[in-house]
């Protein structure tokens, strides 16, 4: 920023008074869009964060009955579509603070932040009333985040862009 002021003091006499102030006021647009763009992907991620742990918060799942295979798949299927969305989201996050690395590196970064997150969840279970933390849970979300993460590798890849 400061050799882009540099600049614009070196060649103000040239330029006309309208030029400067749109190239000025461009400038401090994309400044202020970039900061806002990475503000709003840190608050969607914390809001879903949110989201998961207030679900986890709930009561139900260390009831003593025998569900039957719908509710089963419902529940678990919510854990797949959590975990996905969490990936996607981390996704976006870490390739915000780190712009220049490989989307591999912060696919991996991204996969990892997430599998973490599904492992403190279940200790945050483990914690809550009426609740239980089970090892199946963390393996399912490990899986579907996975699983999303290659789907994303492999999408991406075959649009023909640079990994």
């Amino acid at each position: 920023m400061a050799s882009f002021l540099c600049f614009l003091r070196t060649h103000q006499r040239t330029w006309r008074k309208e030029q400067r102030k749109r190239i000025i006021t461009f400038f401090c647009m994309a400044l202020y869009f970039r900061k806002q763009s990475m503000l709003w992907r840190t608050l969607t991620l914390l809001l879903w964060m949110g989201v998961i742990f207030s679900f986890s918060t709930m009561q139900g799942s260390s009831q003593a009955f025998d569900p039957p295979l719908w509710y089963y798949l419902e529940r678990k299927g919510a854990h797949v579509f959590e975990y996905a969305i969490l990936l996607l989201l981390s996704l976006s996050f870490f390739r915000g603070i780190f712009p220049k690395e490989s989307l591999f590196r912060v696919l991996l970064l991204s996969s990892f932040f997430s599998i973490m997150y599904a492992m403190t969840d279940e200790l945050h279970q483990f914690f809550v009333p009426y609740r239980g933390a089970r090892m199946s849970d963390v393996l399912i979300d490990s899986v579907s985040v996975l699983v999303t993460a290659s789907l994303f590798f492999v999408l991406y890849c075959k649009q023909g862009k640079k990994p």
